[in-house]
């Protein structure tokens, strides 16, 4: 089946409506409106090496203060060891890992920190391994506003996968992602220390633990997400610490392959130092399939989902959560689905896909087809190093070959042939007649 190569994608604007623009259509969650590099250059990663010319780490350590747009005329995989700082500290930032052609590409060896607003990343591959430096895959510092990660396969951490921390982060949606894999013998999912957070129609699968670990100042949205193989789940705060952490845990599916039953999905609520609880909580639409026979058939256990029990000041004054019977008000504009819609999707949708339009490989690499398999047919599987990946190239990692972009005779990250499509002039990078309106997402 042939795919499109898609172009950091446009959007037709209206100056009085900029602060409404989605980050791009699809775009959903408290991070939905993240205006990324829009107004801003155009950087064409041209080669696979850590520094240098062309580089994709001179891009991100060279954003002009009016942003940019990473695009990619190459495919394979940039290490991002030695010692460098990958680190976004200039704000307004998109990376379109979909412009790349052929196999993707894939990041490895090391940690993306992003310390800067208004960043848009998607169809990425993060792999840490085992003797990669920085122990995660993508960190968000202290002062991060206003960020989305959007089909983007992260595995093989040795710390967590996805971790903030410092000052809280505001305004982040994760959607359509993969975090799997963390390596033994920390295996952890992620630490969620944020203030307003989305987490939807993305998987959770063979981590050990933090599945997350949430602490929200705000409101974390965790929406029709699927959690698959682990040990300890999502961990409400955890903390001692007088607090307001707050989760909406709404249409997701919890999916324990056999051999790896686990009877609470949500756990680690705790009394503060004062003897209150710190984590409030809604549960609604929820599907856990703890039977162990290998067949998708999870039911809605509804509050039992929850390890402990509900905090009532009179009746129940050593409960270790807060209870909330609606959601929390608040919210951002997030389209709910059913858990079963929400796990076909993600196995149909999910994780950094390939869109080249001449490309005859499969739609996911190597790493994100056996996550998936791994998936529908309820096999466990947490490993000690990505080697133990039976079967996987180039030592778990995946093959990711070098192949050159389509032709972009104005280098704006449109091919020539999808320009030309529309009637555009593939010389220009602005559109005649259409520059007050075309802006890149």
């Amino acid at each position: 089946m042939k795919r499109l190569l898609l172009p950091p994608l446009l959007a037709f604007s209206i100056s009085n409506l900029h602060a409404q623009i989605p980050a791009f259509p699809g775009a959903q969650g408290y991070g939905a409106f993240a205006t990324g590099g829009r107004g801003g250059d155009v950087y064409t990663v041209t080669n696979l090496n850590s520094t240098g010319a062309g580089s994709l780490y001179n891009g991100l350590t060279t954003i002009p203060a009016n942003g940019r747009t990473i695009v990619f005329a190459v495919s394979g995989q940039i290490h991002l060891a030695g010692g460098i700082a990958t680190r976004i500290t200039q704000n307004k930032l998109t990376i379109a890992g979909q412009t790349a052609p052929g196999d993707g590409i894939l990041l490895r060896n090391g940690t993306l920190r992003i310390s800067a607003d208004d960043i848009i990343i998607r169809h990425l591959r993060f792999r840490h391994g085992k003797n990669g430096s920085g122990g995660d895959c993508i960190d968000l510092d202290s002062g991060c506003q206003n960020a989305i990660l959007d089909h983007i396969s992260m595995a093989f951490s040795t710390d967590e996968n996805i971790s903030s921390f410092g000052s809280p982060p505001e305004n982040l949606t994760m959607q359509w992602s993969f975090n799997a894999w963390g390596l033994e013998s920390h295996s952890a999912g992620g630490l969620w220390d944020q203030n307003h957070a989305t987490c939807h129609h993305s998987l959770w699968a063979h981590n050990h633990t933090r599945n997350p670990k949430a602490r929200p100042n705000g409101l974390l949205e965790w929406t029709n997400n699927v959690t698959f193989d682990w040990d300890i789940g999502f961990i409400m705060g955890d903390s001692a610490t007088p607090a307001n952490w707050k989760a909406n845990v709404i249409g997701n599916y919890f999916v324990c392959p056999p051999g790896n039953i686990i009877s609470k999905p949500l756990i680690g609520a705790n009394l503060d130092r004062n003897g209150y609880p710190n984590f409030s909580v809604h549960v609604a639409n929820n599907l856990h399939d703890n039977n162990g026979d290998g067949i998708l058939n999870g039911t809605d256990r509804g509050w039992n989902i929850v390890n402990g029990s509900a905090y009532n000041a009179t009746t129940n004054p050593t409960g270790n959560y807060l209870r909330l019977d609606t959601p929390v008000s608040g919210s951002s504009t997030l389209t709910v689905e059913s858990p079963l819609l929400a796990h076909k999707k993600i196995v149909s949708n999910g994780g950094a896909l390939r869109t080249d339009i001449g490309y005859s490989g499969t739609y996911r690499d190597e790493v994100d087809t056996r996550l998936i398999q791994n998936l529908t047919t309820q096999t466990r599987n947490h490993i000690t190093r990505e080697s133990d990946l039976v079967g996987i190239s180039n030592a778990g990692f995946g093959t990711f070959n070098a192949s050159a972009a389509p032709v972009d005779s104005d280098k704006d990250g449109m091919p020539d042939f999808y320009e030309t499509s529309l009637g555009w002039n593939p010389a220009m990078p602005w559109e005649d007649g259409m520059a007050a309106t075309v802006k890149w997402y």
